[in-house]
């Protein structure tokens, strides 16, 4: 497969790998509890702990997506060899959505098509089945916890432009359990602001800088040039601009 459709094949794999870990993290701990006699959970009977290990709401209390057997890794992985195994990874995708609406339309389920060599996608699974993904998509929730806050403090707006960094946006909260609200589409920041009357305590963006072609000459009369219009040949100004105006204000003026 060429670099164009590596990524996209890439992107729902790593997915599911990590939901996985997560999962069988989870539930590797909830076995080893019903099996200590000196816990306050402890099951007897041994068939009934793995039955217990199966209860959604031990995952929802922690934050952790359930995760449906026909799309934990462990059985994608073992039938990666399978000429079916893009129809399990699309069964896969469907079962997390069922599971968990707010992804419904998000996840990739085309891995079955006939163009994708399905000995290629079996490798590939071997191979992200050998990959720890622990520390990804971690940086946001760490950051609020270390300045001593909550997850459930913050509200978390955005949008994206990029249809697919959209998806592995809303992907990436999802599995971290943050809400957020990214708009129903991706949308060009300029031309289509979803959020057009957000005011924000803070801004964090990593915008392309120094584009030359952001349609400038069609925003002349736009509300947000407080500071002057900025020049059709460069988007910086426009960028900064645009910021300054979603910011809140604050008893102490403007707030950065």
């Amino acid at each position: 497969m060429d670099a164009a459709e590596y990524k996209h094949v890439v992107l729902g794999l790593i997915f599911l790998k990590y939901i996985s870990d997560a999962f069988g993290e989870r539930y590797n701990f909830l076995l080893e509890e019903f099996a200590d006699p000196q816990s306050q959970y402890y099951v007897k009977e041994e068939t009934s702990r793995f039955e217990f290990a199966e209860d959604r709401d031990e995952y929802l209390a922690e934050n952790v997506f359930y995760v449906p057997k026909e799309a934990r890794w462990s059985y994608l992985q073992a039938n990666a060899k399978q000429p079916q195994i893009g129809t399990l990874i699309d069964n896969a995708m469907l079962a997390i959505e069922q599971e968990n609406p707010r992804l419904k339309g998000v996840l990739p389920k085309n891995y079955a098509r006939p163009m994708l060599d399905k000995q290629r996608l079996g490798e590939l699974v071997d191979l992200i089945g050998t990959v720890g993904l622990g520390g990804m998509f971690v940086q946001s929730e760490a950051f609020v916890e270390l300045h001593g806050g909550r997850r459930d403090d913050i509200s978390i707006y955005g949008q994206e432009s990029n249809p697919t960094t959209r998806q592995l946006a809303l992907m990436n909260l999802a599995i971290r359990g943050i809400d957020a609200n990214l708009g129903m589409e991706h949308a060009d920041s300029f031309h289509h602001d979803l959020h057009p009357d957000l005011k924000a305590d803070y801004i964090l963006a990593n915008p392309p800088f120094n584009s030359s072609d952001w349609g400038g000459e069609r925003l002349r009369e736009d509300g947000r040039w407080v500071y002057g219009v900025p020049p059709p040949g460069n988007a910086n100004f426009a960028w900064v601009q645009h910021f300054i105006y979603h910011i809140a204000r604050t008893k102490w003026g403007w707030m950065y």
